[in-house]
């Protein structure tokens, strides 16, 4: 890495990472910040804003011209969380910042234009209509099945997502912006690819030990199903256009087959990338970095097979107010166990559960066997139990 490439930068990001902040403040980078939500901690940067991402083009581009251009000029945009990913695009635009494929960004931000463009490539997936179908409700729950899975189009992590058993109940609901998919009663994993100019440089694969709760890595599944899945992976990259970055990529393992879930281009949540870190032995939002300011990473020295078993565990409380916690000590005396963190302190406030990144406390395990790792998961999701008010 020549310190001209690092010094000559300046980065906008958009949808605050605290991992990627903390590399950016590592490697020296001037950056500022652009996100939704008030800060817990404002990070050290040129300037941190919060205010919502707007809905339109025109409107990003004119928040981006009054509250970042001034600060500029800016040589890259990162965007941290799935909502940012159309405002980064935008303002990669309007900084005049090293740019991405807007029809690639758009299409992975709606997942109807999504399923649009990979069907056109034959990708295999699970079929589906979108909301504002000429079918009845009763028409739809002929093809798809029951459940329906309604989904909003251009949200994440099961956030906006309905399961609907009856023709009665679709037609009660708004459907003109969902997607409708059939219901996939299959185990499911996610592809993990960086991409440095247009080709796919790493990968790796995450199994879902339990949906929406624990990952593990590498995910246990036989050689044949991992090459497939692979395949199918390089074949959406390359069907989308997917010049560089990162992307995160979702599949069920049916007895038919590998079917294509979904794909996102940013990092992805549920503590992957520190399970990927501790699997792979290098600093995986470190790489992300690299890759999205175009700096140089030694990927040749990184084979995809990881040195060690690694899983995460993200603990939700329910909704209410946190009265006490139990097994958490134990937890953490596991010997496979590197870390237990509480978000949510007693006493505190716990919010509805809206999508798979909302958590009351996260946990980090490494082991030397998949078995191993899985056990440890098993042990921390009996043991830990949480008292509401």
């Amino acid at each position: 890495m020549g310190s001209e490439s690092v010094n000559s930068k300046r980065v906008l990001l958009v949808g605050y990472r605290k991992p990627v902040a903390a590399v950016l403040e590592r490697r020296g980078i001037p950056f500022a910040v652009w996100h939704e939500k008030p800060f817990k901690r404002e990070p050290r940067c040129l300037a941190a804003v919060t205010a919502p991402f707007p809905r339109s083009k025109p409107a990003i581009r004119a928040f981006i011209e009054a509250h970042f251009a001034p600060l500029g000029p800016f040589t890259d945009v990162i965007a941290g969380t799935e909502s940012s990913v159309l405002p980064a695009s935008v303002s990669r635009r309007a900084l005049g910042a090293r740019r991405s494929k807007d029809a690639t960004i758009i299409r992975c931000h709606d997942k109807l234009l999504m399923k649009d463009e990979l069907s056109r490539h034959g990708i295999p997936m699970t079929d589906y209509l979108p909301g504002d179908t000429e079918l009845s409700p009763r028409a739809v729950i002929e093809r798809l099945g029951r459940p329906v899975v309604l989904k909003d189009p251009r949200n994440s992590g099961g956030r906006g997502m309905v399961m609907v058993g009856s023709a009665e109940e679709l037609g009660a609901l708004e459907r003109r912006r969902a997607l409708y998919e059939r219901f996939v009663d299959a185990p499911e994993m996610s592809v993990e690819s960086f991409i440095r100019n247009g080709r796919v440089v790493f990968t790796n694969c995450t199994g879902y030990h339990v949906k929406r709760c624990a990952n593990v890595i590498p995910a246990p599944i036989p050689a044949g199903t991992r090459k497939e899945v692979l395949r199918v992976n390089a074949a959406v990259i390359e069907a989308l256009k997917t010049s560089w970055g990162m992307a995160h990529t979702e599949f069920y393992l049916t007895e038919r087959g590998v079917l294509f879930g979904e794909i996102a281009l940013r990092p992805p949540g549920g503590y992957i990338m520190e399970c990927m870190t501790l699997a792979h032995g290098f600093d995986a939002w470190d790489a992300f970095v690299a890759g999205e300011l175009d700096l140089p990473w030694e990927w040749s020295q990184w084979p995809d097979e990881p040195r060690g078993h690694a899983a995460s565990v993200v603990l939700h409380a329910g909704e209410g107010r946190l009265e006490s916690v139990h097994g958490i000590d134990e937890v953490r005396a596991d010997p496979a166990c590197v870390k237990l963190r509480m978000l949510t302190a007693p006493g505190e406030l716990v919010h509805a559960r809206e999508g798979a990144g909302d958590s009351t406390a996260y946990a980090l395990f490494r082991a030397d066997t998949g078995r191993a790792v899985r056990e440890a998961v098993d042990r921390c999701l009996r043991l830990v139990r949480f008292e509401l008010a």
